[in-house]
């Protein structure tokens, strides 16, 4: 083989590990075009459809307790210390665009807190550091409480990740979350 040969596959597999690699970041990185199963409702093998599990926590897809028909997704956290969990959804938005958000929330025995925490996230699904919208705020044993409010997405937003999240031991459950073009349906 010549040199010239050799140089041009080294470049030719180059390439293409440098596409695959790509296409692996990219797989990592999945959004849905709209708000989708913010209700919990649709879901299969024991799991809410297209939430996402972060931390070490019980989390379910839970038939005991709900706002809307059947379900919630409910996380337990059973040690002291805990970083905390939380059920993520990514979700498109447009860039400075009123958006309403919102989520309803319960716990039990929670040492910590509770809450909705919606993120916005540049074109690459980096963190934009502000806003962040947290809605709304549980702690002890409390019944369901609603969280709304409405508000623009920053230039740089083209993505919301969505958390319904919990800190401290104990439980909590998430109902009727969402992110909506502001004017649309509100989820209660």
């Amino acid at each position: 083989m010549t040199k010239k040969r050799l140089i041009i596959k080294v470049i030719i597999v180059l390439t293409i590990l440098s596409f695959h690699g790509a296409l692996l970041k990219a797989a990592e990185f999945e959004s849905l075009p709209e708000m989708t199963n913010g209700h919990f409702e649709m879901g299969e093998d024991g799991k809410p459809k297209y939430w996402k599990r972060v931390g070490d926590a019980l989390f379910k897809w839970d038939d005991t307790q709900s706002v809307t028909p059947t379900h919630s997704g409910l996380i337990e956290l059973t040690k002291e210390n805990s970083q905390g969990a939380y059920w993520e959804l990514v979700v498109d938005v447009d860039p400075e665009e009123d958006y309403r958000f919102s989520g309803v929330v319960k716990c039990e025995n929670l040492a910590g807190k509770a809450q909705v925490v919606f993120v916005f996230l540049d074109q690459n699904g980096e963190e934009i550091a502000e806003p962040i919208i947290k809605l709304p705020e549980v702690t002890g044993t409390e019944e369901w409480k609603k969280g709304l409010t409405e508000e623009e997405t920053p230039a740089e937003a083209y993505f919301v990740s969505i958390r319904c999240t919990i800190i401290g031991k104990g439980k909590a459950w998430f109902d009727n979350v969402a992110a909506r073009p502001a004017g649309g349906m509100v989820a209660y």
